[in-house]
């Protein structure tokens, strides 16, 4: 090592040499607040764009030089410090308070495509180049895959809970799915059901979430309804419903206290009304306890007859559960007995009917015994005779 020069200052070894003063500062002298957070910031947008792959502008090496300097020379594109520590633009750049907001956001875009696209460049010279930078390249990208991977899994699986509980609720709590008066189809009116009576005990339903609505609860509103025998409920969705209405049908009417009430094959009553309904027998056994069992009988009698039968009885009764008869529209008269072999004995009584010919209206028949039937004169009553009065009338023998 050679002499040491006089006057030259001295410093330890490994210190750092001291950096010159800047222009217009003296040594030693601390940058100030705003100097050092300018400072900061130029070094920031510097890292920025060397990652952008564009040249900083305006940013120094070292701190950053005072606007009154001396010598100071402006290039175009470059950034100087301005009073408040704020950086000028020159007219080269714009702004971000010179784009209007749709520019803002498509200058984020383009820098995000610049930084992937400098980033995956990266990736792609570290796995040419093989060795460690290989390596870690790759499992940077096997890692960025799995973290992908995580993510969308995760998302998958909220929404295969969230899409069922959104549309749970949009069911059960909004109107989308209630029920509309439009959109309720009523099927099986007949008897004395009225379509006005249905309508009215179904309007409570109306406006009701179809999942909110209790079909059994509705069907047993529907079953009070006189003359209904029975009725279900279902659900057509999104906003309908389907009623099946199974009436009771009127089979025969007892008169009762001025007015006719209305029965159907099983005694129930139906309502009344002022004047018999035309072709509908009309039953001489009256409404009291003691008479159900006969007045079941008779009901049993005429649901077991052909149809072209009931059409043609006029009156009908029984003086005990054995003993039905009828009279016909014609005026002819018959002894049905009990409710045991009814077709065999309509079948006997059509045979007998076309014997009489014109004069079956004056005649008795007698089908009681469906193998032996016969006629009887006009004089003998069918409701007493036979088992009815408990003596033997005089049958024809099967040769006559």
């Amino acid at each position: 090592m050679g002499p040491k020069r006089a006057g030259t200052p001295q410093r330890a070894p490994g210190a750092r040499p001291a950096r010159a003063a800047e222009p217009g500062r003296t040594a030693g002298q601390r940058l100030s607040a705003s100097e050092t957070a300018a400072l900061a910031k130029r070094r920031r947008e510097a890292k920025r764009a060397r990652r952008r792959g564009t040249p900083p502008t305006g940013v120094t090496a070292g701190r950053p030089r005072p606007a009154s300097a001396a010598g100071s020379a402006t290039k175009p594109g470059s950034q100087l410090a301005a009073p408040g520590g704020k950086a000028a633009t020159a007219p080269g750049r714009p702004t971000s308070a010179t784009l209007t907001r749709p520019e803002r956001k498509a200058r984020k875009k383009a820098e995000k495509r610049q930084a992937k696209a400098l980033a995956a460049r990266r990736r792609a010279q570290a796995l040419a180049s093989g060795g460690p930078a290989a390596t870690a390249a790759r499992f940077e990208a096997k890692a960025k895959a799995d973290r992908r991977a995580r993510r969308w899994r995760v998302a998958r699986h909220g929404l295969y809970v969230l899409v069922p509980v959104a549309l749970a609720a949009v069911v059960w709590f909004t109107p989308v799915c209630a029920v509309r008066q439009g959109e309720i189809e009523v099927r099986g009116i007949g008897g004395v059901v009225s379509q006005a009576t249905i309508d009215q005990r179904l309007r409570t339903a109306v406006g009701t979430p179809l999942a909110q609505l209790n079909t059994g609860a509705l069907a047993k509103r529907l079953d009070s309804v006189a003359g209904v025998k029975s009725a279900t409920v279902r659900r057509v969705w999104p906003t309908g419903l389907r009623v099946t209405i199974d009436p009771r049908i009127p089979a025969a009417c007892v008169q009762s206290g001025g007015a006719w009430v209305l029965l159907d094959g099983d005694a129930v009553e139906l309502g009344t009304v002022a004047t018999p309904p035309a072709g509908l027998p009309q039953v001489d056994v009256p409404l009291r306890a003691g008479n159900a069992r006969t007045l079941r009988s008779v009901l049993d009698a005429l649901a077991g007859m052909p149809a072209w039968l009931t059409g043609e009885i006029a009156h009908i009764g029984a003086t005990t559960q054995d003993t039905v008869h009828f009279t016909l529209t014609s005026g002819a008269q018959v002894a049905w007995g009990d409710g045991s072999a009814p077709a065999l004995k309509a079948a006997a009584l059509k045979v007998l009917l076309g014997q009489a010919g014109k004069s079956a209206a004056a005649s008795a028949f007698d089908v009681s015994a469906p193998t032996l039937p016969y006629i009887r004169p006009p004089s003998q009553s069918p409701s007493a005779s036979g088992t009815a009065s408990g003596t033997a009338s005089p049958r024809p023998s099967a040769t006559d």
